[in-house]
């Protein structure tokens, strides 16, 4: 300042690392993983919300879409890949709520 003192200044920053998954990806259950092909699903699925289920290969390409609409209570289903390579898919799980993504195996 004009006196001659110095002033300090603090500056702090917070980031966060990671990210954080709907509620209902605590319950997500993928088996068998690895697989031939056919992957069960089973989650409980938050009330209200449309629910997609997008499979990518490992050039970003979507080769599997499903959307279903979520009443609440348990989901489970199949994920059919049979048809596909061998190889490492990328599953997502799109909801209001947020995005999973998990990988599935195909051998």
């Amino acid at each position: 300042d004009s006196c001659g003192g110095t002033d300090d200044t603090t500056i702090v920053i917070n980031t966060t690392i990671g990210v954080v998954e709907p509620d209902f990806a605590k319950s997500l259950s993928i088996y068998p993983n690895p697989s031939e092909g056919l992957f069960n699903l089973s989650f409980e699925r938050p009330g209200g919300n449309t629910l997609s289920f997008e499979v990518l290969d490992g050039t970003g390409k979507r080769v599997y879409y499903k959307e279903i609409d979520s009443h609440g209570g348990l989901y489970d289903g199949v994920i059919n890949l049979k048809e596909l390579s061998q190889g490492v898919y990328m599953l997502r799980i799109h909801s209001d709520l947020g995005t999973v993504n998990r990988r599935l195996t195909k051998f």
